[in-house]
């Protein structure tokens, strides 16, 4: 496949291994694209691929004079030196939020004085206004446990999050997000719905063979149990442990990628996370057609009528549940809708050829 001249550049979060499979989905539209980190940043807990990497010093330094760590002053100068190469190679720029270049986002001015196109891909709990849907008693914000992540997303500090999103907003050409994490943009003109990635399935399925099983096998792996709402998750799934025709498999830790798709593969049932629309681990259940069980607010359904989500909330869980335990043939329509749902909304080419085409990159 030819590749098209307009160079994109990825940078630098890892969330959910957006970066790589946006790059493999401009790569299957026919556009060029690297997604960058830094070398001295941690390897990623889930072990996600990375693609190309800016050299800098890691701390602790080789070496220190006088007490003072020369290679601070050194790591500012080569970030520089990798920005303005950035610049002369790049027309697009993609930055998984918040971050870019320079601290405070001060590179971005730079980077639209000489002509390029910043977006801003909004992901999560960084952007998501904790007041966005006050009626809603399952809302993500309302029952999240995770005391340090709120403190590091500026959620006790709402002038700050304001801040936080507007600068990103002023120098930003367009911003991919979900209504939830993009409800304090004040220019709504800029926004793009994002749709989440996954790879093609590496299993293959039969599903009239995987739905005769007598075994129901359902999964539940949580990326943060703090804030999916696993509290209350968990002990409904313990308690359908009883039946005899179901396995409960509950995530412990980090799982290597092969042992979470293995697992997606054989199972039946994903009960994901209650309170937020769904995420990137759904999107591989639905290609491997196994049923996604998540919240399924107005908003979100309003943006995909047609995703094929089983709704659930707290206090209809368990009654879901059991209905579809004794309902295999919905179940597996489901999973059938499922699948063709994911290639249509998920795949690397459609999602590819969705931002190329509303995005006009050429």
């Amino acid at each position: 496949m030819k590749t098209g001249r307009n160079k994109i550049f990825i940078g630098f979060n890892d969330i959910a291994n957006i970066p790589i499979l946006f790059k493999q989905a401009f790569k299957e539209s026919g556009l060029k694209c690297d997604y960058f980190r830094f070398s001295n940043e941690e390897e990623h807990p889930f072990g996600y691929s990375e693609d190309r990497t800016f050299r800098l010093f890691k701390y602790p330094p080789p070496f220190r004079i006088f007490g003072k760590n020369p290679f601070w002053i050194v790591n500012k100068i080569l970030v520089s030196i990798f920005l303005f190469y950035s610049i002369s190679r790049y027309k697009y720029f993609f930055f998984i939020s918040p971050r870019s270049f320079y601290t405070n986002n001060k590179d971005l001015p730079i980077i639209k004085l000489f002509g390029k196109k910043v977006i801003m891909i909004f992901t999560g709990c960084v952007e998501r206004d904790v007041n966005f849907a006050e009626a809603d008693e399952d809302y993500i914000c309302k029952k999240c446990q995770d005391i340090s992540l709120q403190n590091w997303c500026l959620c006790n500090d709402a002038n700050k999050k304001k801040e936080l999103i507007g600068r990103l907003e002023k120098y930003s050409n367009k911003i991919i997000g979900q209504d939830d994490i993009t409800s304090l943009v004040v220019d709504k003109s800029k926004l793009i719905w994002l749709y989440l990635i996954s790879d093609y399935p590496k299993y293959k399925i039969d599903l009239q063979e995987k739905y005769n099983q007598k075994e129901i096998r359902i999964i539940h792996f949580p990326s943060n149990p703090l804030v999916k709402q696993s509290h209350i998750i968990i002990p409904i799934l313990n308690m359908l442990a009883r039946h005899k025709n179901v396995k409960i498999i509950i995530k412990d830790g980090i799982w290597k990628r092969e042992k979470i798709e293995e697992e997606l593969s054989k199972a039946h049932i994903l009960v994901n996370a209650l309170g937020a629309g769904y995420n990137t681990l759904p999107i591989e259940a639905m290609s491997y057609g196994c049923v996604v069980f998540n919240s399924q607010p107005h908003w979100f359904q309003r943006n995909v009528p047609d995703s094929p989500i089983v709704a659930i909330t707290a206090d209809n869980l368990e009654d879901t549940l059991i209905h579809y335990i004794n309902n295999i043939p919905e179940l597996k329509n489901y999973a059938e809708k499922s699948i063709d749902y994911y290639k249509k909304y998920h795949s690397p080419v459609a999602v590819g050829n969705f931002y190329k085409k509303i995005l006009e990159m050429k």
